[in-house]
C-alpha cells in the first residue's frame, strides 16, 4: 500500500471516534468545527504525513488514553508504534520537525477536551510549537510532549489549563512557554533534556507552580521576561532565571 493506515483530512462536522486499529495519517490540514468531537479510544495512532500537516481543534477532542494504551500523535516516519505506516522498510527516521502543531482554538470546547495518557512526538515545523492553547483550557494531565522541534507546549492569549503530571522530553527550545496573561496550574511535571528551559513566562503571566522537577535541561529554571502587569505570585518551586 501507500500508506498502510487510514488517510484523513479536511473539517469534522459531527461525532466521531476514532478506534485503535490501524493508524490514522493526517494529510495537510485536520480541523474539528466548533461543536462536534473527536473522541480517540486508548490506543489509537495518529500519524502527521508531513510539515504541511497540523490538527486544529475548534470543538472538542476527547483523547483520554491509559498508562498501558497511551494515544499517539506523531510522525508518519515514526515505526515504533503503528508498524511502518509509509511502507518504507523503516529507511527514513522521525525528526523533529516532521509535522506542524496540534492547535485548540479559543472556539473550543474546555469542558469536554483532554488529553490525558497522551503522546506528542516529533512535531513543531514551522512554527516552532508541538501543541498550542490559544485562548483555551483543556486538561492536559499525565502526558508526554517530546522530541519538537521547538517550544514543547505554548500557551498564550489567557490560556488557563491545568497542566498535571506530564513529562516534557528533548524538546529543541523550552518544554513549556506561558505568555499573553495566562495563568495555567503547572503541577507535577518533569522537565527532561530540553533545548532551553524548563519553563519560559513572559511576566504579564501568571501561572501557579508546585511540585515541578527539572533535569538535564539547558538551563533548569523558569525564565521570566517583559513586565509585570499587576499583583502577580512567584511560588517556590522551580528557579527563576531573569
Amino acid at each position: 500500500n501507500d500508506l498502510n493506515g487510514v488517510r484523513v483530512s479536511g473539517s469534522v462536522t459531527f461525532n466521531q471516534t476514532w478506534y485503535a486499529n490501524l493508524p490514522y495519517v493526517i494529510e495537510g490540514g485536520l480541523t474539528i468545527n466548533s461543536g462536534p468531537a473527536l473522541t480517540l479510544q486508548p490506543g489509537t495512532v495518529v500519524k502527521f504525513k508531513d510539515t504541511g500537516s497540523y490538527l486544529t481543534v475548534n470543538g472538542a477532542l476527547v483523547a483520554d488514553g491509559t498508562t498501558d494504551a497511551p494515544i499517539v500523535f506523531t510522525s508518519l516516519r515514526d515505526d515504533s508504534v503503528g508498524g511502518d505506516t509509509d511502507n518504507d522498510d523503516g529507511i527514513f527516521w522521525p525528526a523533529p520537525g516532521d509535522w506542524q502543531r496540534i492547535t485548540f482554538g479559543d472556539s473550543s470546547d474546555d469542558s469536554r477536551s483532554l488529553l490525558r495518557h497522551v503522546q506528542v512526538r516529533y512535531g513543531g515545523s514551522y512554527y516552532g510549537q508541538s501543541v498550542v492553547l490559544d485562548s483555551a483550557a483543556p486538561r492536559v494531565i499525565s502526558s508526554t510532549i517530546a522530541y519538537g522541534s521547538g517550544h514543547g507546549l505554548y500557551l498564550t492569549n489567557q490560556a488557563n489549563p491545568p497542566v498535571e503530571a506530564n513529562t516534557f522530553l528533548q524538546n529543541g527550545a523550552s518544554g513549556l512557554y506561558i505568555t499573553g496573561s495566562s495563568a495555567p496550574t503547572v503541577r507535577n511535571n518533569a522537565f527532561r533534556r530540553n533545548g532551553a528551559y524548563a519553563v519560559e513566562m513572559t511576566a504579564e503571566s501568571n501561572p501557579r507552580f508546585s511540585g515541578n522537577t527539572a533535569l538535564d535541561n539547558a538551563y533548569n529554571g523558569a525564565k521570566v521576561t517583559g513586565t509585570v502587569a499587576g499583583a502577580t505570585t512567584w511560588d517556590a518551586d522551580l528557579a527563576y532565571v531573569l
